[in-house]
């Protein structure tokens, strides 16, 4: 795989857009940790500087108003008081302490530069200072000042670590991203391999699978079974293609044969009237195939869905029982109905009937006297159960799920009127439906079963 293509990818740019967005997040919470440990520290100096000028005061207090500039010599030397910088201006505007030039002005000040005394090693002409001044006890003004080195080094050391740890994180969440779109990519690419294999014309490859259960095991399953579904498709369209050519040829051939005869040897009206019947029941024939192919091909479209209504089934079998009792009778059968009443199911109404009236005629046709049929329907929890049952010679168990292709014939039914699509559209109808439709033995006989899910098809 290329790393042009993993660059474009859908995937990586993700990745950077996720980047993008950690970094401004990233970016905007140092702004809020700056800001909130610069605030802290400063406040920290600020109040250590108030809590040493209180402790002057108070020493001022104790020993009288002169005792404060002694105090200041002592706490300039003093090792323990080595951060602070001292200043004391009296009534006459002399001033004393390490600290030579002093603001004009009392309170909270800044001083970016700083002339101090350069004779001691302890200052610093160049440091940076937060200064608080106020009126001294006795008169005077004494000012006490501490560097900002401490403040300045935890602002370098915030932003030293937001840049490490966010070019760290940036860095591996492109590395992620190139990793992940690596990963995708391959994925992708075999279904891609796949796909082009399977329109090259090898209809029995399929996407690989892995051992997982994520987005991409999910399509690539329900892709394989798609294929698996067109597979069969394409072999039906086949098969019936050959099947048609096949079963059309007979009464054509039929047609043809009629009609030469009837061109050389016909000689009266009632010799032509009698090829001209023929022909027309061959052609009767071939319309009546064509005009099932086409009905399977319309339902198999799904078109139909979207007329679905509410369907009163137990009612709908109970009429068609009731209809072909009599068709049974004259043929030496016997109806029968365990029906369950009050079953309701949305789909096509006229579509249902013709499937369960193709059942029953089966049935009727394939049966000999004496053979009792039952029309049964029952809801389970989970489905409604539809049944043709017969107790007839069966059908044998390899040609059981054979019996629903289109023009597929058992050989003892060859010698019966029929095309063999009559099984083929009761299980078109039952995909539209979101039916399964199987049949199975009845021991002795036959029994047709239409698992139709409650709640109908989605």
């Amino acid at each position: 795989m290329r790393p042009s293509n993993i660059l474009r990818s859908a995937t990586f740019r993700l990745a950077l857009t996720y980047a993008g967005l950690f970094a401004i997040s990233a970016g905007t919470l140092f702004l809020i940790i700056y800001q909130a440990m610069a605030a802290f520290e400063e406040h920290q100096i600020r109040k250590s500087i108030l809590a040493e000028s209180n402790a002057l005061f108070a020493e001022s207090t104790i020993n009288g108003g002169n005792s404060i500039a002694a105090e200041i010599v002592i706490r300039s030397q003093s090792p323990g008081h080595h951060l602070f910088r001292y200043g004391l201006r009296d009534a006459a505007g002399i001033v004393s302490g390490n600290l030579l030039q002093l603001p004009k002005e009392l309170g909270w000040q800044y001083l970016e530069q700083l002339e101090t005394d350069l004779s001691s090693e302890l200052i610093d002409a160049h440091a940076h200072y937060f200064i608080y001044g106020a009126d001294a006890p006795g008169g005077g003004q004494l000012f006490v000042a501490q560097d900002t080195e401490s403040l300045e080094e935890l602002r370098e050391a915030i932003i030293n670590t937001f840049l490490w740890g966010g070019g760290i994180t940036v860095g591996l969440a492109l590395l992620g991203g190139l990793a992940t779109s690596w990963r995708f990519l391959s994925r992708i690419e075999r279904i891609n391999t796949a796909a082009q294999r399977i329109m090259d014309g090898a209809f029995g490859e399929r996407v690989p699978l892995r051992r997982g259960s994520d987005e991409f095991d999910r399509l690539a399953g329900n892709l394989n079974r798609m294929l698996d579904r067109i597979e069969v498709l394409i072999d039906n369209q086949k098969r019936v293609t050959s099947d048609i050519a096949h079963d059309l040829r007979t009464p054509l051939t039929r047609l043809r044969q009629d009609l030469d005869e009837a061109r050389s040897k016909s000689t009266t009206v009632q010799d032509y009237g009698a090829v001209i019947e023929s022909a027309i029941g061959d052609t009767d024939d071939i319309l009546r195939t064509f005009g099932a192919l086409l009905r399977i091909a319309e339902i198999e479209s799904g078109e139909q869905k979207s007329g679905f209504v509410a369907v009163p089934l137990s009612e709908l079998l109970q009429r068609l029982a009731e209809t072909y009792a009599p068709v049974a009778e004259d043929s030496g059968h016997r109806l029968v109905t365990e029906i369950e009443p009050g079953i309701v199911m949305r789909g096509d109404k006229s579509l249902l009937t013709q499937l369960f009236a193709n059942l029953c005629e089966n049935a009727i046709r394939h049966t000999p006297p004496g053979t009792e049929i039952t029309f049964g329907l029952r809801k389970g929890a989970r489905e409604l159960l539809g049944e043709v049952t017969d107790n007839g010679p069966g059908v044998p168990a390899g040609e059981r799920a054979r019996v629903f292709r289109p023009f597929y014939r058992l050989d003892e039914s060859r010698s019966t009127p029929g095309s063999g699509l009559g099984l083929a559209l009761v299980a078109a109808i039952a995909r539209l439906h979101g039916a399964s439709i199987a049949l199975e033995d009845a021991s002795p006989g036959a029994r047709f079963q239409v698992r139709i899910p409650v709640g109908g098809p989605t």
